[in-house]
């Protein structure tokens, strides 16, 4: 299998093995400058606080996070349904589900 240069070098990437040119190396300095500068301001003292609301939805994630991804006894029910022949589906319904997730009403 072989590797044409000139269209590495047209997707903006080089072959392994060479060096990068100056302008390279002058970006890489900057970004090393930029995040020396950074890591900087931040052992300053920064500080973050949250707001009340916040700390509720912080709150709120945690108490979903203990949640169970799936009801249990829901699924049961449904596979029992399913197994004896007497699950239905209307169409309408899912139809009307999807289209409210599409088009949610402004009410």
């Amino acid at each position: 299998m072989s590797i044409d240069v000139k269209d590495a070098q047209q997707l903006g990437t080089r072959p392994s093995g060479t060096a990068v040119g100056k302008a390279g190396k002058a970006d890489a300095a900057a970004a090393s400058s930029a995040s020396g500068q950074a890591a900087k301001s931040g052992a300053a003292g920064d500080s973050v606080s949250l707001t009340q609301t916040g700390m509720q939805l912080a709150q709120m994630e945690r108490q979903l996070a203990k949640q169970p991804a799936m009801d249990a006894q829901r699924v049961e029910q449904i596979r029992q349904k399913l197994q004896s022949g007497n699950y239905s589906i209307d169409p309408a319904r899912i139809a009307n589900k999807l289209l409210g997730f599409e088009f949610p009403s402004k009410s």
